[in-house]
């Protein structure tokens, strides 16, 4: 027995039930999101007040246990992207940002550099990074056309 067939009519009010739908729950998912924005943020506050190790044993085991129950759930869901998810940022131990040491590298060097030359001489000058692909961050930020110049093939100079 073949299944029914829908008619095009039927396809376009099924289609534009699912999009309302989706609408709505994307929109209910971003108010999550900023209400879970917020309660990170005072969350932070609240542990930014009480520095320092805890003072008991049976208070650190139940913050390592906390803590590695949130990490479970972490790793069980994706977290949500989006300009509303919270995200924390690693503070830079250098105190500049990486544009800052790159135009310092290109300003000692005034013919232009290779992305790789500019990469390890950032390296040399102090900026630290964990990056396993260090070369794709320095070549993903030479694409700032403000402030670097392409003048060849992978050769740029400060603007």
């Amino acid at each position: 027995m073949p299944a029914k067939q829908k008619s095009i009519s039927e396809l376009r009010r099924e289609l534009k039930a699912r999009e309302t739908e989706l609408g709505k729950l994307k929109k209910q998912r971003a108010k999550i999101a900023k209400e879970m924005g917020s309660i990170d943020d005072r969350i932070a506050q609240l542990e930014g007040g009480a520095v320092g190790a805890p003072k008991t044993k049976s208070k650190a085991k139940s913050q390592a246990k906390a803590k590695s129950q949130a990490t479970a759930k972490s790793q069980a869901k994706p977290k949500a992207k989006g300009k509303s998810a919270a995200r924390r940022v690693k503070k830079r131990h250098t105190g500049r940002p990486l544009a800052e040491f790159i135009q310092d590298a290109l300003a000692a060097n005034k013919e232009g550099m290779r992305v790789k030359e500019i990469a390890e001489a950032v390296q040399e000058a102090g900026y630290r990074s964990a990056s396993d692909d260090f070369y794709g961050i320095v070549a993903s930020a030479m694409q700032d056309a403000s402030k670097f110049q392409r003048v060849s093939r992978g050769v740029y100079v400060n603007k």
